[in-house]
């Protein structure tokens, strides 16, 4: 699945002003209906109920307003995997959990993901844009594991850096999924799957002749 300042130092991000917001509303619309090169600037103003110079007086272009929406809708399209506060009381716990939401069926469309990466392909202000993004959420996820491994929850030789890029592999594997209207495994079931992967990470006990890497196999 942007270092990110931990939860207690978080600020609350601007308000959007009305305008502004409508706009990002329409532009996520046409982005994810149109694709980016579809994606006219007339028809993200005719959506949002205002001119083009609404636009134009705010943005450049394009690039730049789907960076806007990047920035605004970015928690629900491509962090989905790691929002909200990181519990790093109860890491495990809390990447089961998220894990779980990943198959959930209220998620917001992918649409917006799909198009933020074809645009990164051609515009380098949003591929910058795109790895910032990453770059945060790669942070929160090392911390997370980081103080799994300090509460012997997950195993000291775990590979972190390995581990953080999986998480993002996951995520954005089942958005993609989603986004190709592939079906989603059942709840229960794809709980068992994380509850084993999150196993197979903890320490190994030199006196368990079946480690969690074995157990239910």
């Amino acid at each position: 699945m942007v270092g990110r300042q931990s939860p207690a130092d978080e600020t609350t991000p601007e308000p959007v002003d009305k305008t502004k917001a409508e706009l990002l509303a329409a532009a996520v619309e046409v982005f994810a209906e149109r694709g980016y090169d579809g994606a006219g600037v007339a028809e993200i103003a005719r959506r949002a109920g205002l001119t083009t110079g609404a636009i134009y007086s705010r943005y450049t272009g394009k690039a730049q307003l789907l960076l806007d929406a990047i920035e605004h809708y970015a928690p629900n399209e491509i962090h989905e995997l790691i929002s909200g506060p990181a519990r790093t009381d109860a890491p495990a716990e809390f990447l089961a959990h998220l894990g779980t939401r990943l198959v959930d069926g209220n998620r917001i469309s992918s649409g917006l993901l799909i198009e933020v990466f074809a645009a990164s392909r051609r515009e380098p202000e949003v591929a910058d844009s795109l790895r910032s993004l990453f770059d945060q959420d790669d942070a929160r996820l090392t911390e997370l594991i980081t103080a799994g491994q300090v509460a012997g929850i997950f195993a000291d030789d775990l590979p972190v850096d390995a581990v953080v890029r999986f998480c993002t592999a996951l995520g954005l594997g089942m958005h993609m999924a989603a986004s190709l209207g592939m079906s989603m495994p059942d709840g229960e079931d794809w709980a068992v799957v994380l509850e084993r992967v999150i196993a197979a990470a903890a320490p190994t006990d030199p006196s368990d002749p079946d480690p969690p890497a074995r157990k239910g196999t």
